[in-house]
């Protein structure tokens, strides 16, 4: 079978939804289809693990000032993505992220099998990265969506938010993101104390997140200046893109030998932070359904997490971790410091984590998204 991938941007080193189309496209690979991503920012793989082809779409100029959604920008790109399609010619398109790529899929021409997932604010509402709010555009957002094959939710909170924007509830599919368990429970050899100069003795929290505001790690360090004043000996250690512009924070709570940040760890490296940590913290406003959670889980880490939409989708509190108040940090720190002080209660969550995490595989969420195009 040919499938084709429909994105807007595509770098699946930073994470989110970009990483779920990478995944889903890798496993249809292995699952012997001929796949190629479609997206609008590049004609190269930017992952070294892709497997899959990649082409580029044009986006006429304007479109992120103006609306996607508008004329004459949905009609333009939708003309060069249907061009680029047509040649591919795909048995089934498997459309990411509502705003924008709903709006092209429901234009095409010859008429194809199509999905749509959304990925968090193109579909969530009231919040300070919402495409909806930008927009205002429901009502149009709701005829599209209607038109594909299916709706794929990510999330229970995914689900309701596609509701409220108005599509059918026949059309939505339950399908959670997915994780790579066996990756991330392949012990890594690398000591990631070693290599970013933590002291060998700290026990380790980690963040993985973009510093964007709803991922609201000030949040965070919060916290972990108040667990400080009972456990000296913690390391925070935050990756992800932009952290380094917390540095003026860091100082301003005297962290800077407490706080290492990274701008990105990637494949083992990655693996054996969340392996060497002993507590993972998730400070958002808001997630859809964080792939990051996923991750910790398959490595048994137990996880401390904001009571929002999306955590509350995987996190079941008081078994594979904790969920607190997104306006009280000190709530945080008393979970992560009952995870620091109570070794038979994070032992315990670590093998509740593990046993749910194969739940999870990704050859298992692909397949599922071929039964929702109605392929199998």
């Amino acid at each position: 079978m040919k499938i084709a991938v429909v994105t807007n941007g595509f770098l699946p080193m930073t994470g989110g939804g970009e990483f779920v189309v990478h995944h889903l496209a890798n496993q249809w690979v292995l699952q012997g289809h001929d796949v190629c991503v479609f997206n609008a920012f590049t004609h190269e793989k930017t992952h070294p693990e892709a497997l899959y082809s990649v082409i580029k779409y044009p986006i006429f100029r304007g479109a992120t000032r103006f609306g996607y959604h508008r004329t004459p920008w949905r009609q333009t790109s939708t003309w060069f993505l249907n061009k680029a399609l047509n040649k591919f010619n795909p048995d089934y398109i498997s459309g990411h992220f509502s705003i924008p790529v709903a709006f092209y899929l429901a234009q095409l021409l010859p008429k194809r099998p199509w999905t749509i997932t959304s990925h968090g604010a193109d579909i969530v509402a009231n919040n300070v990265s919402s495409q909806r709010d930008k927009y205002n555009i429901d009502t149009i957002m709701a005829q599209a969506l209607n038109k594909a094959k299916s709706v794929i939710a990510i999330s229970n909170s995914a689900k309701k938010n596609l509701t409220d924007i108005g599509v059918r509830s026949e059309k939505i599919r339950l399908i959670s993101n997915g994780v790579d368990a066996g990756r991330f429970q392949s012990q890594s050899e690398l000591s990631i104390r070693s290599k970013l100069s933590i002291p060998v003795s700290s026990k380790i929290i980690l963040t993985v997140a973009r510093n964007y505001p709803e991922k609201n790690i000030e949040y965070g360090l919060a916290a972990v200046s108040i667990v400080k004043t009972m456990y000296p000996d913690i390391h925070y250690l935050i990756v992800g893109g932009g952290t380094h512009k917390l540095k003026p924070k860091i100082a301003e709570l005297g962290l800077e030998n407490t706080v290492t940040t990274c701008e990105g760890l990637a494949g083992n490296d990655l693996v054996a932070a969340y392996q060497q940590a002993t507590v993972f913290l998730l400070t958002s406003h808001f997630e859809c359904c964080p792939l990051v959670i996923l991750e910790a889980m398959a490595t048994g880490l137990p996880q401390v997490a904001t009571k929002v939409e999306g955590n509350i989708d995987l996190i079941e509190d008081g078994k594979t971790g904790f969920l607190v108040d997104k306006e009280k940090p000190a709530d945080a720190a008393e979970a992560i410091a009952n995870l620091l002080n109570d070794a038979a209660l994070n032992d315990h969550m670590r093998q509740e984590n593990l046993k749910r995490a194969p739940g999870y595989d990704w050859g298992d969420v692909a397949t599922r998204y071929l039964h929702a195009a109605g392929m199998i």
